[in-house]
């Protein structure tokens, strides 16, 4: 499983690479989503009644999101009182929604740095594009210039962004290419996310270091391990003890069935044992390193 935290500067275009992601599989959880619902909380809705007064609502009551930015951004008290007001509960909502989740996973955050990366947030994606593209995209959206200098002010700046990030996409030229580098990075996260770590017991330590060599020779394998056991079994009605070598082999899920079918042929036994387990969690840049060391046999290494 891997937890992807997706943000950008405003107007960058994270939203799209969401819906990109979406679309190849991962799960994605949006902060955004999760502020919309908690718009329709009476406890949010009397908050900003008694903070900010009735003239930020609308005549049935519903709070008119742009008039409460104009007051918000306008004032750094005000904008500090909303932000406690809603990231603890949008906070806790991801947290479940990222739990109940499995393999890849992308949590959309606007503001990831500003509110603090989460513990269980494994990298950070940052999505970028050159001022005037983005002053020209909020223009469109009906942020001018002067309300996306008050709302960038309270942000980080775009490099500090970029250095706390593993990855960094520019979204600068046309949408195409925009999509051609994010399906690029998503094919590479979502491998990422489909880790197996595979166990094969062998006779003897030298049969184990053999297959290993192989396997990490042939690109099946990023890395693999072998540890002496004491393994007890049933073979052909007799329960057995042997001393044998556990030969373990991180690889991709997709690569899975060409590394079984080179064990089965090389190995000694009549019947090898192969299982694999799914790789839960790992340290992001070791988790990239194991798919760009595992190649498929058609593929350029």
């Amino acid at each position: 499983m891997v937890v992807v935290g997706l943000t950008g500067d405003v107007g960058a275009g994270k939203s799209t690479l969401a819906h990109l992601w979406s679309g190849m599989g991962a799960t994605v959880v949006s902060a955004d989503a999760i502020v919309a619902r908690l718009w329709n909380s009476p406890d949010i809705l009397d908050a900003v009644r008694k903070r900010l007064g009735p003239d930020v609502f609308d005549e049935e009551g519903r709070a008119r999101r742009a008039a409460v930015a104009e007051r918000v951004f306008a004032d750094d008290e005000t904008y500090r009182w909303l932000n406690d007001l809603f990231h603890p509960p949008v906070l806790e909502e991801m947290e479940r929604l990222v739990s109940a989740a499995s393999r890849w996973v992308v949590a959309e955050i606007p503001l990831l740095f500003e509110v603090g990366v989460p513990w269980w947030m494994d990298l950070v994606v940052f999505v970028t594009a050159p001022e005037e593209i983005r002053a020209a995209r909020n223009e469109y959206r009906g942020i001018g210039r002067e309300a996306l200098l008050l709302r960038e002010r309270r942000l980080f700046s775009s490099e500090e962004k970029k250095a706390r990030s593993r990855f960094v996409l520019e979204n600068g030229a046309d949408l195409e290419t925009f999509r051609r580098k994010g399906r690029a990075l998503g094919l590479l996260l979502r491998a990422m996310a489909e880790l197996l770590s595979v166990e094969c017991p062998c006779a003897s330590r030298e049969e184990a270091l053999s297959l290993a060599r192989m396997l990490v020779r042939e690109n099946l394998a990023a890395c693999t391990h072998i540890v002496p056991v004491e393994s007890v079994f049933r073979w052909k009605s007799v329960v057995e003890t042997e001393a044998e070598h556990l030969l373990v082999a991180t690889t991709t899920e997709r690569l899975f069935p060409v590394l079984r079918e080179r064990l089965l042929a090389a190995h000694s036994y009549e019947l090898p044992v192969i299982t694999a387990r799914e790789v839960r969690r790992g340290n992001a840049a070791a988790l990239e390193w194991i798919v760009r060391s595992c190649v498929a046999p058609t593929e350029p290494s």
